[in-house]
């Protein structure tokens, strides 16, 4: 039987054959919705490749995104991995899930994408996501922000990752905009791809738009093409989103999501004037609750655990093994716990202060990240800011901050940040110790390694 993907293809190929369906920035490579069309037809017919699991690692985008839906529309298990994954990860892999051979019978349904877990909590698992779930994350994502034929939407983040197949590549292809892509950001003749390929979307992350404000900015023509810029995989600092719009003219629509909930979770409105700062949005197409310690549901303003309930929320993980096998995702009810730390306001909008294994506590006060970095990036001198706990022999753990200057700041910045710190945060919120740094370590989606801060902090 057809898979759904090959069929939206070939419907946008017979509305409109020569139009650009993918388009690479930076060498102007095109690739029509005809001659997509055409590639994927030569994949559906691969009863060889139908049922089995596959590594996907290519290093150009254009030849990811065509293997990507070629795998896909063939009946395949997909495991992507970036193209410079180390050797080591890359047999566990191979070794752990069996790629290569005909995935396990009840395991995984042909047409899905098998994307990893980070691992930090044992050994990773597998995140199943089938053509399905994929195509309805993709299709939320389409109707929220109004993606049509009309848009050309551009994201330079890691394929191998949930945003840029979900909000890339899948929610261009059932909305039937053209989707621009490359290899990674970069800064240099970043607004001449924009104006080159007519961007109307910009799909980055916080790491992204911080180095945008700090760049000239787009001509006016350009920044007024783009409807918005939208922000994912990593909590966006106010001062950031701030900073970028201001500088670049263009508005920042704020997001929140996960693999496991095969991408979007919450979504700032798309009407400016109903975004708020600080906050990723209200739910999008699922439920989201706010539990206590107790595991009960807190009402509005209180702090607890993020648990998200919907169709695109996957119900079990795939383990590692010989043979692989399955694992429970979800709790009591189908709730995922998704281990993030927040509050909702009275209207619903979410405001994220963490994941629950960096909550600091100290002496029995819980100290939240995200309040103390807010802080120090509301200093005019502080271009970056991360906090994270480190051990002390009497009060547990005590929070400490890595903060990146900008160009010509003073060498009494760290004096200035601790009495900045005494005047805006409860005694247990303030950094014991702050310490001046080039720059923070990212993972390729522009989250902050804080595991490695806190292994620097403790050395």
């Amino acid at each position: 039987m057809p898979r759904r993907i090959a069929a939206l293809v070939a419907e946008h190929a017979e509305r409109a054959s020569s139009d650009a369906a993918l388009v690479e920035g930076r060498t102007g490579h095109t690739i029509t919705w005809g001659a997509l069309a055409g590639l994927l037809a030569g994949w559906t017919g691969r009863s060889d490749i139908a049922g089995r699991a596959v590594l996907l690692r290519q290093e150009r985008p254009l030849e990811f995104i065509t293997a990507y839906l070629g795998l896909l529309a063939a009946g395949a298990v997909v495991f992507p991995m970036a193209p410079d994954a180390p050797e080591a990860d890359v047999a566990a892999a191979v070794d752990g899930f069996d790629i290569g051979g005909p995935a396990p019978v009840g395991w995984a349904e042909p047409g899905t994408v098998v994307l990893r877990t980070s691992g930090t909590t044992g050994t990773p698992k597998g995140v199943p996501l089938g053509e399905a779930r994929l195509l309805h994350a993709a299709s939320l994502v389409a109707r929220h922000h109004r993606f049509s034929p009309g848009d050309t939407v551009y994201s330079p983040l890691p394929l191998f990752h949930i945003n840029a197949q979900v909000v890339g590549v899948l929610a261009a292809l059932v909305s039937g905009a053209t989707l621009a892509v490359d290899d990674r950001f970069h800064r240099t003749g970043f607004w001449d791809v924009m104006d080159r390929c007519g961007v109307t979307v910009l799909n980055a992350v916080p790491a992204i738009l911080a180095i945008l404000a700090q760049e000239p900015p787009p001509p006016p023509a350009v920044a007024a093409r783009i409807r918005f810029a939208r922000s994912a995989s990593a909590p966006l600092p106010p001062a950031t989103l701030r900073r970028f719009e201001e500088r670049c003219g263009i508005g920042v629509l704020e997001t929140y999501g996960m693999t496991e909930a095969a991408g979007q979770i919450c979504a700032n409105p798309l009407d400016p004037a109903a975004r708020r700062p600080g906050s990723v949005g209200q739910p999008v197409g699922l439920e989201v609750r706010l539990i206590g310690d107790d595991g009960a549901p807190l009402a509005a303003g209180a702090a607890g655990l993020v648990e998200i309930l919907g169709p695109t929320v996957v119900d079990h993980y795939l383990v590692p093994g010989a043979p692989p096998s399955r694992a429970p995702a979800a709790g009591a009810g189908g709730w995922f716990r998704t281990d993030d730390v927040g509050y909702r306001d009275d209207e619903g909008f979410l405001y994220l202060l963490g994941r629950i294994d960096g909550v600091i506590n100290r002496g029995g006060e819980k100290v939240y990240p995200r309040v103390v970095e807010e802080v120090l990036r509301g200093h005019p001198g502080v271009a970056e800011a991360a906090v994270v706990g480190v051990p002390d022999p009497v009060l547990g753990e005590v929070p400490v901050a890595f903060v990146v200057p900008r160009d010509g700041t003073p060498a009494h910045l760290a004096t200035q940040l601790l009495q900045l710190c005494e005047r805006e945060l409860s005694r247990h919120q303030r950094p014991a110790r702050i310490h001046l740094a080039d720059s923070l370590p990212f993972t390729p989606t522009g989250k902050v390694r804080r595991d490695a801060l806190r292994e620097l902090a403790t050395s």
